[in-house]
């Protein structure tokens, strides 16, 4: 866990972390992926500027196939949007954390 800021959520912790937080976003990563190493510098900027608003999370699929089969994670890295436990959005792959800002924005207006 980064600096206490994003969570590293798995099966014991991710339902009750859904229903607890308002606005939760979820990086679907991997150890072996690079766009993933990538994004995780870049999460960790905006999580640091909006983690008060925001509950900014992780799940490695390899230690959470069952959770990422569940929401059908087919490639990484994925951001899922939870509002009220709910799935509102998805963005797949490297994105800036501009476009983090704008979606949390959208989605959680905030």
């Amino acid at each position: 866990m980064k600096e206490n800021i994003i969570f590293e959520l798995n099966e014991k912790n991710f339902q009750e972390t859904l229903k607890k937080n308002n606005f939760v976003i979820v990086d679907f990563w991997a150890d072996w992926c690079s766009p993933c190493k990538q994004m995780s510098d870049i999460f960790l900027e905006v999580a640091k500027e909006l983690g008060k608003k925001v509950v900014f999370s992780k799940v490695n699929i390899d230690t959470c196939s069952s959770i990422a089969e569940k929401y059908n994670i087919r490639s990484i890295p994925s951001f899922l949007f939870f509002k009220y436990n709910k799935l509102i959005d998805t963005k797949i792959g490297m994105i800036s954390a501009e476009k983090i800002k704008e979606l949390i924005k959208k989605n959680f207006n905030t």
